[in-house]
């Protein structure tokens, strides 16, 4: 903001200078830069003033910082560490032969899962904005990124936070005086019959049936528990976010201690750490056998690394929680200084630990409820065990068996229904904290009203989570879950990675590293260049390619023959060979008009890219600015920490 004022050089001009001297002195950290003559007897002072920084409800002026690092690195860890990792990592294990999906799982970990965690730690806690902000500054023509971003996270927060409401429908039959399900088959059916109220015949897409108000009332309490921790602030809750990191992580070693004393848990840690050789050395035999001809050579290839190398990326992508801002907005509250390098490790190395803890549990359990079930580890797993399924019906069976060390089924039943339900909490606050904070970024008046925000967001989030509580609300789910998310995050990290890597620059962008105070040796530079500029773009263009390859065409067992793919979107938990062992029919084939809204979805999702890239493309033409500056970042791409008006002048 420039100020002028006209003084003689007499007395008046005197009195002038104390007045600027009194505002550059050290108590006001103002610095005089020059005074320039001017004619008439006049004088000209520029002078340097602080930044101002827009108070805070509160009246406070300090920035919002978490209490303690640990407390970061604690609501990092419990936001990465969710549900994926328990019941998606290890069939994907067993799907690809054990121990052998760890070798492209911790490569694609070196060289995607940690530069790409470090790079959103940076552009946070440099930028101290959200999604919205930082890309618009990074590069205006991909101002609609951040918008993107924000509006896949509402989608799935939405339908995420459904699986917290199961929980807590699981926590409440917890207190009953008899637990309403013994085995397998009762559990399968307390869930699809009393959780969800699924009639096969009658509920289907153009039948969603009446709203389930027991579990919509589930549902709104874990919106209340949402509403009440943003409200106070994830940077200030640091009891609840203490619990909800460390407890399923306490609770999962637990259930892996008393797993090792279950009778036939030993057949499925041997299932478990098996390593497939012939798995792993696939692609090699495949070149060796088919030199000769190269259309089948290449097209085998593709589809190993589309089933191995696909999965594991997808996994650690979702896994960390990466591609859709969260884990920058985190960053914004940290310290200018902080080394988020040392952070990424330890939340990066706890997010695998628990991963692999997971993987060996959940293994232990399926050996013992296979043998007391007559069935082989084997075939049990090959059911397709994963998602709500492995969680819900067959380790809420397993916790509950008369076999079962505990005595008291009540107890194991409300430690396994909370440890779900902190694994959703935790990431659902964290992704509402991110939609705030795009808001209170983008509408200053509305940090003076956060009470207001934050209970609005919560309560039009749940009204669009009741047509997920309704019978037939499962086929929304998967929906969602399965086409929508998936990939969109996808496209969005692609962008993403590319205006880091290309507009930014990697070298830029370790200038900003080194700003806040982390060196790297030589080889770990050059790895993190290699690996944020061009091995983490391709990475992204792969796994669109293998997705949209899946979607249209498929390849017969020759490889030969091309085919357009049907609409063959199958929904069910229990879905093996076209049968189903529960209650969703799996034989059930989606209707036009679900996938008319699943690409509905996807493309609002994705359109705030090419809107706010034709107005960028509008002012530009306006302002005659070159065309250049709508890639590389603008003049207001700085430090947080020297964000401010810059020089004033006093005349």
């Amino acid at each position: 903001m420039k100020r002028f004022r006209a003084t003689r050089s007499s007395t008046r001009s005197r009195k002038g200078s104390s007045t600027l001297s009194n505002l550059a002195s050290p108590d006001n950290n103002v610095a005089e830069l020059e005074t320039i003559e001017l004619t008439g007897g006049y004088q000209m002072k520029v002078i340097d003033i602080p930044q101002f920084q827009e108070p805070s409800a509160g009246g406070k002026l300090e920035k919002e910082t978490w209490s303690t690092q640990y407390h970061f690195i604690l609501a990092a860890l419990g936001y990465a560490v969710g549900l994926g990792n328990l019941w998606r990592f290890p069939y994907k294990m067993f799907q690809h032969g054990g121990v052998t999906f760890l070798i492209p799982y911790f490569l694609v970990l070196l060289f995607l899962g940690i530069p790409t965690f470090f790079m959103e730690l940076v552009l946070g806690q440099y930028a101290n904005y959200g999604p919205i902000k930082i890309f618009g500054r990074l590069a205006p023509i991909f101002k609609g990124l951040g918008y993107s971003m924000v509006a896949m996270i509402s989608c799935m927060t939405v339908y995420y936070n459904m699986i917290n409401s199961w929980s807590i429908f699981y926590f409440a039959s917890a207190f009953q005086s008899q637990i309403p399900w013994e085995d397998t088959n009762q559990a399968e059916d307390y869930f699809y019959k009393t959780v969800l109220q699924r009639n096969v015949e009658q509920n289907k897409w153009d039948n969603f049936g009446p709203i389930h108000w027991e579990l919509a009332l589930c549902c709104l309490a874990s919106w209340i528990i949402v509403f009440v921790v943003i409200w106070r602030g994830v940077h200030q809750s640091r009891l609840i976010v203490m619990f909800t990191s460390l407890f399923p992580f306490f609770c999962l070693l637990a259930l892996c201690i008393i797993g090792f004393t279950l009778p036939g848990s030993i057949n499925g840690l041997e299932l478990f750490w098996k390593f497939d050789v012939q798995e792993f050395l696939k692609p090699l035999v495949c070149i060796v056998f088919n030199i000769h001809h190269l259309f089948v050579l290449v097209v085998y290839i593709f589809s190993l690394l589309k089933q191995l190398w696909k999965d594991a990326a997808i996994q650690v992508i979702f896994s960390l929680g990466l591609l859709c801002g969260s884990l920058s907005n985190l960053a914004r509250y940290n310290d200018f200084r902080t080394n988020c390098f040392r952070d990424t490790l330890l939340i990066v190395g706890g997010d695998v630990l628990f991963s692999l803890l997971s993987g060996l549990t959940v293994f232990l359990f399926l050996g013992f409820i296979a043998e007391q079930d007559g069935k082989d580890v084997k075939d049990l797993v090959e059911e397709g065990i994963e998602g709500p399924t492995l969680t819900f019906i067959t380790l809420m069976a397993g916790v509950t068996k008369k076999q079962f060390p505990v005595p008291v089924p009540q107890l194991m039943v409300s430690m396994f229904s909370l440890l779900l339900l902190t694994l959703g909490l935790h990431s659902v606050y964290i992704t509402v904290e991110t939609i705030q904070s795009a808001l209170f970024d983008q509408f200053k008046v509305l940090r003076h009203k956060k009470v207001y925000t934050t209970l609005s967001i919560c309560v039009v989030f749940f009204l669009l989570s009741l047509p997920y509580c309704t019978s037939g609300g499962i086929y929304l789910f998967l929906l969602m879950d399965n086409s929508v998310v998936s990939n969109n995050a996808i496209i969005l990290g692609i962008f993403e990675v590319l205006i880091v890597g290309w507009a930014l620059g990697m070298e830029r962008f370790f200038d900003h590293v080194s700003k806040m105070g982390m060196v790297f040796k030589k080889g770990t530079l050059l790895v993190g260049k290699i690996s944020l500029k061009f091995i983490c773009p391709l990475a992204g263009f792969a796994i669109l390619g293998f997705s949209i390859h899946g979607y249209f065409v498929e390849y017969s067992e020759n490889f030969t023959d091309l085919g357009f793919r049907t609409n063959d979107f199958v929904v069910g938990f229990d879905c093996k060979n076209g049968t189903t062992t529960g209650q969703v029919d799996c034989n059930y084939v989606l209707p036009l008009g679900a996938e008319v809204l699943s690409w509905f979805v996807q493309c609002f999702i994705v359109s705030f890219i090419p809107l706010f890239g034709v107005l960028a493309i509008l002012k530009k033409l306006k302002t005659g600015s070159s065309w250049k500056s709508l890639v590389q970042p603008t003049g207001n791409w700085r430090p947080a920490e020297e964000e401010g008006p810059g020089p004033v002048t006093f005349l």
